[in-house]
C-alpha cells in the first residue's frame, strides 16, 4: 500500500482519539465554565459534551490531515474519523447497544435518541470523506490553474 494512505489512517486514528480524550476530560472537570465562556451561550446538559468533543475533534483531526497530508486518501480518511471515534466513544456506543431493549421498553421510540451516537459517528466519517475529497480536487484544480 501507499505510505501516505497509512499517513492518512494513522493520523486520523490516532488524532481524533488524543484531541477527542482530552476534551472528553477537559468537558468533564471543565465543562460548564468551558461552555460559558462563549457569549449568548446557555446552560447545555452534560449528557450532551460528547458531541462538542466530537465536533471539535473531527474539525481539528481534518486540520492535521489537511495540513500535514498531501494528496489525501478520503477512504482512508473517513476510515480513520469511523475507527477513530469507535474507539474514543465505545463505552457510550457499548452501553447503548446492550441497554438497548431496556430503553425502548421503557421510552417507545423515544429511545432512538440513545441511537444518536452511532449516527454522529456515521455522519462524521462522511463528512470527513468529503472535505477530504473536495481538498483534493481543490488542490488538483488550483495546481492546474497555476501550470
Amino acid at each position: 500500500m501507499d505510505k501516505n494512505k497509512w499517513l492518512n489512517l494513522i493520523l486520523g486514528v490516532f488524532s481524533f482519539y488524543t484531541i477527542f480524550s482530552v476534551l472528553e476530560v477537559i468537558m468533564g472537570h471543565y465543562g460548564n465554565r468551558v461552555i460559558s465562556v462563549a457569549p449568548g451561550s446557555t446552560e447545555i446538559s452534560e449528557n450532551w459534551y460528547w458531541l462538542i468533543s466530537f465536533i471539535v475533534a473531527l474539525t481539528l483531526s481534518l486540520l492535521v490531515i489537511i495540513f500535514f497530508c498531501r494528496p489525501r486518501a478520503p477512504i482512508f480518511v473517513g476510515l480513520a474519523v469511523l475507527i477513530g471515534g469507535c474507539l474514543a466513544m465505545f463505552p457510550k456506543l457499548y452501553s447503548t447497544i446492550i441497554h438497548l431493549d431496556k430503553y425502548f421498553r421503557q421510552e417507545g421510540t423515544s429511545a432512538a435518541l440513545y441511537l444518536l451516537p452511532h449516527v454522529v459517528i456515521i455522519v462524521g466519517a462522511l463528512i470527513a470523506l468529503y472535505i477530504a475529497w473536495l481538498s483534493n480536487r481543490i488542490g488538483a484544480a488550483s495546481a492546474a490553474a497555476t501550470a
